[in-house]
């Protein structure tokens, strides 16, 4: 007698699962899950998460309206089809909401020894950033060699760019623990830290699987009713800014979460500071 199913987990079993929730018609709410495949085609499935390519719409935001740049690149490395998909997703986002911006996307080896020409040739085209999306394990030799052949261009990458001692370098960041963006999110933190200690920080799922609990809520609240799935099914998927523990929650149309992505420079000693803050429209 469910009224609405928290789950599953991550992207290859919410998945599975989704035939059994469409099957039975049971709303659900996957707190973790970030391919678009689980929620688009789903009409009783939304998520807490952010899809895989959001935070490249927010790189593309912070291109065109915090840079300004006249032109920008996205790469990746060759045989990386999960970069390729981010990295095709800035590009379109900015041909489609800023189509002065010249953009182009490039790939490149992955066991390239001497990149000065492929920098040359972004130069020759006045390429003022340079959207990166690899892990910072992949990705740091490659900004170095950049900036030791004297290229000055800017960088953006994902969230564990956070870890790359390079100064002036962008990462986009969608869960910021600290960032009480509400009274839901603060007395969320404040239960957090009494029950693991005063120093202790939620994890990115942590905060997902609550969020997943409030909109499961709001879906049974909005619908007015708890035994009339379709109609709760149709309700979360109008739900609208949301306050909740990674901040404050919109429902796209593609069932996935829209949030505010935040963008941090690295500073000096390695420290970091916020530098933009966006929430893209799909």
């Amino acid at each position: 007698d469910a009224a609405a199913v928290i789950g599953s987990y991550g992207n290859v079993l919410s998945l599975a699962a989704g035939d059994v929730f469409s099957e039975e018609e049971m709303p659900a709410v996957a707190a973790t899950c970030s391919n678009t495949l689980v929620t688009q085609l789903n009409s009783y499935y939304i998520s807490a998460n952010i899809s895989d390519t959001y935070d490249a719409l927010a790189a593309a935001d912070f291109a065109s309206q915090f840079i300004k740049a006249k032109n920008a690149a996205a790469i990746y490395l060759i045989g990386n089809d999960f970069t390729k998909a981010k990295a095709d997703a800035f590009a379109q986002h900015l041909a489609e909401t800023a189509p002065d911006i010249g953009v182009q996307t490039i790939a490149i080896p992955q066991e390239a020894e001497d990149l000065n020409d492929f920098f040359e040739t972004l130069d020759l085209h006045d390429t003022e950033l340079i959207y990166f999306p690899e892990e910072f394990e992949a990705s740091e030799n490659i900004v170095r060699d950049a900036r030791s052949l004297g290229f000055e261009f800017k960088w953006i990458g994902p969230a564990s760019w956070e870890n790359m001692p390079i100064e002036g370098i962008y990462y986009t960041l969608d869960y910021k623990p600290d960032k009480q963006s509400s009274d839901v999110s603060e007395a969320f933190l404040k239960a957090f830290r009494e029950k693991y200690g005063e120093d202790a920080e939620p994890s990115k799922n942590f905060a997902l699987g609550f969020d997943a609990y409030l909109l499961a809520i709001e879906g049974i609240r909005s619908a007015r009713t708890n035994d009339d799935r379709v109609k709760i099914a149709a309700a979360l998927k109008t739900i609208e800014d949301l306050p909740a523990a990674s901040g404050s929650i919109s429902i796209a149309q593609d069932g996935s979460a829209r949030k505010t992505v935040y963008i941090h420079i690295i500073t000096e000693n390695g420290g970091s500071r916020e530098a933009f803050s966006c929430m893209p429209e799909k």
